[in-house]
């Protein structure tokens, strides 16, 4: 009997938590305060989306900088930097 007894009360607890619950969305949806608080969490998905695109963006001009420096160094090594350097024919 006493655990006919607890279970009603817990299931009278779990309806009225879930009763206040569906009130307190009710009162929020009808104040805007769900609407604004998906809205932020919108914003603050975009934000990281373009943060992201950001740090891709400057990852990969690095990786063209670095490229480039790296042909401009392999270049550079094949030409002396003083051509006319001990060739005095003067």
């Amino acid at each position: 009997m006493t655990n006919a007894i607890h279970s009603l009360e817990e299931q009278c607890r779990i309806e009225e938590e879930e009763h206040i619950s569906r009130s307190l969305l009710s009162l929020f949806t009808s104040h805007g305060h769900v609407e604004k608080e998906q809205q932020r969490i919108e914003e603050e998905e975009d934000d990281k989306k373009y943060i992201e695109l950001a740090k891709r963006l400057i990852r990969e001009e690095r990786e063209k900088a670095g490229a480039k420096a790296l042909e401009e160094s392999d270049g550079s090594a094949a030409v002396p930097n003083n051509p006319t350097k001990g060739d005095n024919h003067e």
